[in-house]
């Protein structure tokens, strides 16, 4: 009885150490059978991430080849200078962009396909036409008259960009900028004084005047602009050596009382011309002179006199 129980024992020990290496097996496969899926998975990963990257190259390289336009295609689509053609040809930037969909087809415009353009430009949105003008001269670009000198400007500066004579420039925007409120003259090369005496009767409506390094503005230019400039409340005469105190009585004259900012920095003018300055524009808020120690010493004996 006894052996044939210990027989049975030791069958039921053999039975469960197959079993027990079965399940060791199994797992083991199962182990290698998961790294094989986990390899599987990261390669495939792998290939996912770089198909995505390969995408969005392609998809940049896109996008920036539909701004290289052939210039006859770009002659035929700014037919119209509207947002909704200019939509129509190009898709909007990206998201991250900086510039607007606007300022880039300006810019392209501006430098790109100017040539190409200007003849169609004339008699265009004023809004276009300023923003033309204003990246043009930004990067020192020539700007033709005929599309830039026109009824509707409101701001003229680098006027030595233009392709006509100063002379005849000058009768131009004479004749023709009616709505003009700021001019420049600042770097404008050497121009005789007759040529700029008879603007100021045509420009009544300035507002804003800049001589800066002009060596031909002097007294008479100051007595055309206290004359006839009635609305002017912005004037810079930086650096110009032929103004003296006496021309800067002629600007105080009937007409200029809008004066706020007056600038007589490296010019002729006294301690005595910048007081007549102050005696005779109410409106001046702001005074760059050369003399203000001069100036402080006459208004404090006149306050004493005055005290007294």
């Amino acid at each position: 009885m006894s052996s044939w129980l210990a027989l049975l024992v030791m069958q039921c020990i053999m039975v469960e150490q197959e079993s027990n290496d079965v399940t060791s097996s199994d797992c083991l496969q199962n182990n290698h059978l998961s790294m094989r899926l986990e390899t599987s998975f990261d390669h495939d990963a792998l290939h996912c991430r770089e198909g995505i990257l390969e995408f969005e190259k392609k998809k940049k390289k896109k996008e920036s080849a539909m701004f290289e336009l052939h210039p006859c295609k770009l002659n035929h689509y700014f037919e119209d200078f509207s947002l909704k053609t200019i939509l129509s040809i190009h898709k909007m930037p990206n998201r991250k962009s900086i510039l607007s969909l606007k300022t880039i087809c300006s810019k392209m415009i501006a430098t790109k396909y100017y040539d190409n353009l200007k003849l169609k430009l004339i008699g265009r949105s004023l809004n276009l036409i300023e923003e033309i003008y204003k990246i043009r001269t930004h990067d020192n670009l020539h700007v033709h008259n005929e599309i830039f000198i026109n009824c509707h400007m409101k701001s003229l500066k680098k006027l030595n960009l233009f392709h006509l004579p100063m002379n005849q420039l000058v009768i131009k925007i004479g004749e023709i900028c009616k709505n003009l409120i700021d001019l420049d003259f600042h770097k404008c090369p050497q121009m005789p004084t007759e040529f700029v005496l008879p603007l100021m009767q045509h420009i009544p409506q300035i507002e804003r005047l800049n001589f800066t390094a002009c060596k031909w503005c002097t007294d008479q230019i100051l007595s055309e602009i206290g004359k006839y400039c009635s609305e002017l409340r912005i004037v810079n005469f930086f650096t110009c050596r032929n103004i003296t105190g006496n021309g800067i009585k002629l600007l105080c004259g009937i007409k200029p009382k809008k004066i706020e900012y007056l600038n007589t920095m490296g010019t002729r003018v006294t301690a005595y011309g910048d007081l007549h300055a102050l005696n005779n524009l109410p409106l001046l808020k702001s005074l760059e002179s050369n003399c203000w120690n001069k100036l402080f010493k006459i208004l404090m004996i006149l306050f004493q006199h005055y005290a007294t």
